[in-house]
């Protein structure tokens, strides 16, 4: 049977592999591209490894743009993810817009109080950002501008 191909055997004609398979030579069966690796083209004898800051799920004949949703981020973008459970969640005191973002600390003024935040929050009137995770009351006689 050719690199690249499958055989079913009996004299039937050999198939090429698809795009997200490979057939190494003389292995006779189209095998599934594991997850962190990819191929693009049809008879391929082998998968290629998903660079770094990519998604590659099992079967994967492109290599896609590692994306993590809203309060989530990639923990080391020097990492191919292999499925968004590798995404971790934004800290408290910071939110993660999602995608290929980092996390950003709250700005002055504002809090996120428990992690996996999308966006931080503003304080209540009367209160203020004791911390970047916390709103306290202000004292009599005073304010938060």
């Amino acid at each position: 049977c050719p690199a690249g191909s499958s055989c079913a055997g009996g004299g039937a004609v050999p198939a090429v592999c698809s795009p997200g398979t490979a057939a190494k030579p003389a292995q006779g069966q189209c095998t599934v591209c594991g997850v962190g690796t990819y191929q693009p083209d049809s008879g391929a004898v082998g998968c290629l490894e998903c660079a770094p800051g990519t998604l590659c799920p099992k079967g994967s004949s492109t290599e896609l743009p590692a994306s993590c949703p809203a309060g989530f981020y990639i923990g080391n973008a020097s990492t191919t993810l292999k499925s968004l459970d590798d995404c971790v969640g934004c800290a408290p005191g910071s939110f993660c817009a999602g995608g290929a973002a980092q996390p950003t600390a709250c700005a002055p003024g504002s809090i996120a109080p428990s992690g996996n935040m999308s966006a931080c929050e503003l304080c209540s009137i009367g209160h203020f950002a004791a911390s970047n995770t916390a709103c306290e009351e202000c004292e009599a006689g005073t304010y938060a501008a």
